[in-house]
């Protein structure tokens, strides 16, 4: 060999041979190193999903390289700075508008809630436990949703209602004819009525009535009244009862004061003279009178106006009658009826 400086014919394969393999060696390494760089992902958005093999080494990276946009208030799970590993998924769920019709006011937001009942919490809308939602809670919402909570208010108003006292009247054998004695005054009582009222977003729509309770019951007014006669001490009729009297006419026929009157009385007598019209109260039916100014009667008939110490005579002409006119006479009791 000489000494030239020159390598032998005989080891240039030589050399060229480990050149060669120290590149394909290289060549091997880098590409073992980069098919571990390579990850494969799956991207969810908006329910819809793709796997995707990709270089990038964060979220927010590989959604840019796939070309999905996302604003500040969507959400990205998980968030884009975190790095990326083989057999992630990643998740987009993009806020939609919806519009909130509550109390009086229209709210419009943009929200990622899966539900209804959940972008309700997340405004801080509360619900009272009859209000109604439109659509219901569990609806998920779609983007251009109007969500319209109805109120619902129910509330029982208690009425109090007085109850009128009645008037009792009695007879008192110790208190004499035409004389009355309050022995006791009225007093009314009270009953509460329950109505149940129903508001539809503060209107009143319904009344209900639940029913009602006598809370206090009235106390009657109690009279009493005299059923005692004097007796007369002298004259005709010495020993028997007697009573003064307002006495009044009538005869049965059209020009009778006040108008007409049955020919026919109460006890089925013919009305005329001897007949004549009392308040039961005080002389019963069939009682046998003998009245001064007038003569024996026999009590056989009532009037609407004959109340009390009061008596209508019978007469059978209307001469007789306007004759007789109007004044106080004593009445006496000469036979009650059996």
């Amino acid at each position: 060999m000489e000494g030239n400086g020159t390598q032998p014919d005989a080891l240039r394969p030589v050399l060229a041979g480990i050149v060669l393999g120290t590149a394909v060696a290289v060549l091997l390494v880098r590409t073992g190193a980069v098919s571990l760089l390579r990850k494969q992902v799956t991207i969810q958005v908006d329910g819809e999903r793709r796997a995707i093999r990709t270089y990038r080494s964060t979220v927010g990276e590989v959604l840019e390289e796939a070309r999905v946009t996302f604003a500040p208030q969507d959400v990205v799970t998980p968030p884009v700075g975190t790095r990326v590993k083989d057999g992630m998924e990643i998740s987009v769920r993009h806020a939609i508008p919806v519009v909130i019709l509550a109390d009086g006011r229209e709210v419009k937001v943009h929200t990622t809630a899966a539900t209804v009942r959940e972008i309700l919490a997340h405004q801080n809308i509360s619900l009272g436990p009859k209000d109604k939602v439109y659509p219901s809670l569990d609806a998920q919402p779609w983007a251009g949703a109007r969500i319209r909570v109805v109120r619902i208010e129910e509330k029982i108003l208690s009425m109090r209602l007085p109850i009128p006292y009645r008037t009792v009247q009695r007879p008192d054998p110790h208190l004499t004819v035409g004389t009355t004695r309050i022995v006791r005054s009225g007093e009314p009582g009270f009953k509460e009525k329950l109505i149940l009222l129903t508001y539809v977003d503060g209107r009143l729509i319904s009344q209900k009535e639940l029913g009602e309770r006598v809370v206090k019951d009235p106390i009657d007014r109690l009279i009493l009244y005299g059923r005692r006669f004097p007796i007369a001490s002298r004259g005709a009729f010495l020993g028997r009862e007697y009573i003064e009297m307002l006495a009044t006419a009538y005869y049965p026929g059209p020009k009778n004061f006040g108008g007409g009157v049955d020919e026919v009385t109460a006890i089925g007598l013919r009305a005329g003279r001897g007949v004549v019209a009392v308040d039961p109260r005080v002389i019963p039916l069939r009682t046998k009178l003998y009245i001064e100014g007038y003569g024996y009667a026999i009590a056989g008939d009532t009037g609407g106006r004959i109340k009390g110490l009061r008596i209508d005579l019978g007469f059978d002409t209307y001469r007789d009658a306007i004759r007789f006119g109007k004044r106080r006479v004593r009445v006496y009791i000469l036979e009650r009826p059996d």
